[in-house]
Parts: C-alpha cells; structure tokens; sequence
C-alpha cells in the first residue's frame, strides 16, 4: 500500500495507460479521481477499482474547452480534500506531413497534449500547496519527444515541450517538496497506437499482424510489446515515496526503443 491514503487525479483514465495507471494507483492504497471527457466514460475504470476494493470517482472535462479543465480540478480535489498527485496521461496522438498539415491539426495536438496539462497542473498546485506535505507531478510524454521521423512533427513538439515544461516547474516547486517527472513510453498496446497501424497496414496492402509486430517489438531492443502496466509501475515508483528524490527528470520505458 505505497500510495495509501494518497489522493491522484489522473486524466484520460477511460482506456490504455490512463486506466492501468488509475488501477495501479488505487491497489497501491490511492483515492483516484479518473477523468474523462464525459463522466459516462469513466464508469468502466471506476467500477474496475471498486470491485478490487479501492476507492475512485468519475470527473470530467473535455480538454478542448479549457473553460471546463479548472472546474474539473477543483471538483476532484474538493471530493478528495485536496491533491498529493497529478498524472497528465490525456492525449491524443495524429500524423502528417508538415507541408500537408492545417492549422487546426497542430492547434488541437498543442491544446491537447500540452496546453491542457498546463491548465491541470497549475490549477492542482494550488491543492498541493495548501496541503504543506508536498506531491507528486507526473506527465505521460513520449519516446517522439526524443526522436525525429517523418509525419510526427505536431505529435513530437508537443511532448517535448510537455518535458521542458516539466523541467522548469520542477525547479519552482522543489522547495516544496514537489517532485515533477515525465514518462516517455515507447509503442505500448493501447487503442491508440492499434488505430495508426491499422490505417498504415491498409495502406502498404499489408496484414496488421505483420504491421503490428514490425512497429511494436521488432524496433525495440528486447523485442517484445509493452503494455500498459509497464508504464503503471513506472508511474507508481515516482508517485510514491521511493521517488521521492527524483525529479526533473524524463524515464524512458521503450524496451530500449531509444537510449538517450
């Protein structure tokens, strides 16, 4: 029970790494407040909790309308009685070529992945602060943020800027004993990476399985495909207390995808 008693407010906790991470959470002893766009959407993760026997609720926001991000905080820290920890899983992922992409492409990449985990965050340290006992602030970025290919441009501005965001604040809430990480997971099986490899395996006319095995374990080092609950236990390390003393800091979990 490394988290018991802790309070997490983690975003795009409907599926994939946001939901394995809500669920690791809240075994290790955490109350979770699992955002989604609708609160409809957050009932599977919440039920899954609950019938392990922790303790979560449904918040919503859609992160488009960043009107409704403030409220959503303020709602999951009012039901918790504060904040200790912040995972800023919600994203979206899209690719295109820089000579075809519209402005509305790259604005709904920025605004989502991250303008919105700005908002999150600013508006959840005021909770840990008044709190006094420090937390825990925890961005999902990605290997792209790292790496440069063809197609990726919108995608990988944006979770490099989410680590130099990261960078600074951690430099503004030590003396707080706040820590801030990021998490740059490699191809990991979730819907969102199934989604672009399916649209890529009808267009090279090639079988998805072949595709699938290609992309996700034949590019990394170990050669197998990573799953949600690597990222989870990633996760689980920098928000207890054996993290406690890393910050500033981008892990990369990849299978050895990168090594830089």
């Amino acid at each position: 029970m490394e988290l018991n008693g802790k309070r997490a407010l983690v975003t795009g906790a409907t599926q994939g790494l946001g939901r394995a991470i809500a669920e690791t959470f809240a075994r290790a002893g955490a109350i979770v407040a699992v955002h989604g766009i609708t609160l409809d959407e957050t009932e599977e993760t919440v039920s899954n909790i609950s019938a392990t026997g922790g303790s979560a609720f449904g918040v919503e926001a859609d992160f488009l309308k960043t009107a409704e991000i403030g409220p959503m905080v303020e709602a999951a820290a009012t039901r918790m009685g504060g904040i200790d920890i912040v995972v800023n899983n919600a994203g979206i992922g899209a690719v295109a070529e820089v000579a075809a992409m519209d402005e509305a492409f790259w604005d709904r990449m920025i605004d989502i992945d991250l303008k919105a985990p700005f908002i999150v965050t600013q508006k959840a340290l005021a909770h840990m602060s008044r709190a006094g006992e420090g937390g825990r602030v925890i961005f999902i970025s990605s290997t792209a943020a790292k790496a440069a290919e063809a197609t990726f441009a919108a995608y990988s501005a944006a979770k490099a800027g989410i680590l130099a965001f990261a960078r600074c604040l951690a430099v503004e809430v030590g003396p707080r004993g706040i820590t801030v990480n990021g998490i740059c997971p490699g191809w990991i099986d979730t819907p969102l990476s199934r989604d672009p490899i399916h649209e890529w395996a009808k267009e090279k006319g090639v079988p998805f399985d072949q595709l699938w095995q290609e992309t996700m374990a034949n590019t990394n080092m170990l050669k197998q495909v990573l799953e949600p609950r690597d990222i989870a236990e990633c996760a689980l390390f920098l928000a207890s207390d054996r993290g406690r003393h890393v910050t500033a800091q981008s892990i990369n979990v990849c299978g050895g995808l990168i090594h830089y």
